[in-house]
């Protein structure tokens, strides 16, 4: 939710609280109004890792005080602030917004005859559109603080599971029980020096990436 103006920026169901499910949400903000100056979440692992003793050294140099999570990873590298809230209280304005949502948005859903998880999805769209025109109200100031997003293929890559491996001799790498090699765009396989560095992107909608 928008603190300016309170419009739902995104919304999605998933069977429970996961990454996939946040990625979306980040997705669909930045797509339909541009990257936010801030956000403000809870300390869920998702969002902030526990794990304080996993800093690498050109982490500490870099003044990091804790290793990113995916979603974090995402968030520094569109240059998005990430505030932690850290009691319901504090972050008010979501909890009612959950509030208004258990009751209005399963209502409407069973008036729609939904009750499937990709049907609920596809209605999601429609039913923000009409929320945020009943209850969305004009900002205090009118200078929006969101930012042009990146072009497509830029935001696709960012907002991804991305998962760190090591070139073989063999110029391939190992993922998910799987050796690859990687082939640019153009069809041409690309030689890769032993242990060189390679970051696996799993985009949201399935498709695997290299960078390199």
């Amino acid at each position: 939710i928008d603190d300016a103006s309170g419009k739902i920026t995104g919304l999605r169901f998933e069977l429970q609280e996961c990454l996939l499910g946040y990625l979306h949400i980040l997705d669909q903000t930045i797509r339909r109004h541009g990257i936010p100056g801030a956000i403000y979440s809870d300390l869920h692992t998702i969002f902030f890792s526990p794990k304080r003793d996993k800093l690498t050294i050109e982490d500490e140099l870099a003044g990091v005080k804790l290793p990113l999570t995916q979603f974090g990873r995402a968030l520094s590298q569109l240059g998005i602030e990430h505030i932690p809230a850290r009691s319901p209280r504090a972050k008010g304005r979501i909890e009612r917004l959950w509030a208004t949502l258990q009751a209005r948005l399963v209502l409407e859903l069973r008036i729609a005859g939904i009750s499937t998880l990709e049907a609920a999805n596809a209605f999601l769209p429609d039913f923000i559109e009409r929320f945020n025109r009943q209850f969305a109200v004009e900002p205090a100031d009118p200078v929006s603080a969101f930012r042009s997003a990146p072009d497509n293929e830029t935001l696709t890559t960012i907002i991804a599971w991305h998962d760190n491996r090591r070139a073989s001799h063999g110029s391939t790498i190992s993922f998910d029980k799987q050796e690859y090699q990687l082939v640019t765009p153009g069809g041409d396989v690309v030689s890769l020096k032993p242990k060189a560095a390679v970051t696996v992107v799993r985009c949201l909608n399935g498709d695997l990436v290299a960078l390199y």
